[in-house]
């Protein structure tokens, strides 16, 4: 602090300002522990808010969304923990949303147009598990 005779850390979350007279907190996206002398970035697949001691995964099925927040992934994608995106489920394969993997659809059935869920075979329509079309 300016005219103190003696130095102050600055708590976690902060580092010193460009002066050195204040703490300045760390924007969103980037993490510092008390004594740091500068912000440091997150992690992929990893999000903070602004004034982070830490960094966070976001939780399974959902990926970061800016630097701050996760989004929930939708319907036919998904993300495992540590992801920094919601991927697709291949076409053979269906997730509903905010799901950390995709399945296949079992016997008799095939995943709908979004690869939400799976969807019954017609009658007189037949799939194996695995497959994209009934036939």
């Amino acid at each position: 602090t300016s005219g103190s005779l003696r130095c102050t850390i600055c708590a976690g979350g902060s580092v010193p300002s460009s002066t050195r007279h204040t703490c300045a907190a760390c924007p969103a996206g980037q993490y510092a522990g008390a004594g740091y002398s500068t912000c440091m970035p997150c992690a992929e697949g990893e999000v903070s808010a602004s004034g982070s001691e830490r960094c966070n995964l976001c939780p399974p099925g959902q990926a970061p969304e800016g630097n701050e927040t996760c989004q929930v992934c939708g319907a036919g994608t998904f993300a495992a923990p540590g992801s920094a995106t919601c991927r697709s489920c291949d076409p053979d394969q269906f997730a509903p949303a905010g799901s950390w993997e995709c399945s296949l659809c079992g016997s008799g059935y095939v995943p709908d147009a979004l690869r939400a869920e799976c969807q019954p075979c017609p009658a007189g329509r037949f799939a194996q598990a695995g497959d994209v079309d009934c036939s």
